[in-house]
């Protein structure tokens, strides 16, 4: 009896993980599905517009261009920076990310594209 509940609840979990949508961390604690960036609506950011540096991947769920000043690594940072205009937003550059947990930068050795 033990053996048949113990198959059943094995069962039960593996039905559940497969119709449930996949997602996944990867903003800061926020839930983004696999496909969130193909739905989302970036506004479109230009180089005369942004008065920093135009950063692909800094926006809701990292799909959108944000416009920036680029932090160094070590150095403390938001992990949701805002938009950028008028005024550029201080966050991590180019193969760095913000750290939720400390809220400081640090290196990515092998960034992930989910687009």
């Amino acid at each position: 009896m033990y053996i048949k509940s113990l198959i059943v609840f094995f069962l039960a979990m593996v039905a559940m993980a497969v119709a449930s949508p996949p997602s996944y961390e990867r903003h800061c604690g926020r839930k983004c599905d696999l496909n969130i960036c193909s739905t989302t609506f970036c506004l479109p950011l230009t180089e005369r517009e942004c008065k920093g540096k135009i950063r692909q991947g800094a926006g809701y769920c990292s799909c959108c261009k944000n416009c920036i000043i680029p932090l160094p690594k070590g150095s403390p940072c938001n992990p949701n920076p805002g938009y950028g205009i008028p005024e550029p937003v201080p966050y991590c550059d180019e193969g760095l990310t913000c750290d939720c947990r400390t809220n400081g930068v640090f290196h990515v050795e092998a960034a992930h594209s989910f687009q």
